[in-house]
């Protein structure tokens, strides 16, 4: 089950430039920033192998977050849409209850999760669990349920 939308993922060009946009014109602050950042975890998430990627988190005072990424030289695997992680392509985060029952829902239904839940830290030291799947339009959705010290799973 969804419960809310925890951020929107923006793919961009120029990363201190859309800082810039969204902090110094729109009233987001930059909660986060982290990169270049990769390897086989961060590509495993996102499944695009070889990936690079700088990162922003943006809060606001209302409404949901922005995490603007700017990839660095990604190599596609065959059947990845070539638009997803280009620049001006969207996703969306959604968090969760229960993210492996979900798992196991969609990975048993035409909905094919793009990856395996991935147990991670985020840069701001939140542990989460996290996959993505893909849209028939091409949109990437990261699923994700934050983790308790108890190991809430």
């Amino acid at each position: 089950m969804t419960n809310q939308v925890h951020h929107v993922i923006l793919f961009v060009k120029d990363i201190d430039r859309s800082i810039s946009l969204y902090r110094d014109y729109l009233g987001f602050e930059v909660e986060w920033r982290v990169g270049p950042i990769g390897g086989k975890k961060m590509s495993a998430i996102i499944g695009i192998p070889k990936l690079e990627t700088e990162m922003a988190y943006l809060k606001s005072s209302v409404g949901p977050a922005l995490e603007l990424l700017e990839l660095s030289n990604p190599q596609y695997s065959e059947g990845v849409a070539l638009d997803f992680g280009m620049p001006g392509s969207v996703g969306v985060s959604l968090q969760v209850i229960d993210i492996e029952n979900l798992h196991r829902r969609l990975s048993q239904s035409d909905w094919e999760p793009l990856t395996a839940c991935q147990q991670i830290c985020s840069p701001a030291g939140e542990s989460l669990k996290v996959f993505c799947i893909r849209t028939d339009e091409g949109v990437v959705i990261e699923l994700l349920e934050p983790q308790t010290e108890a190991g809430n799973a």
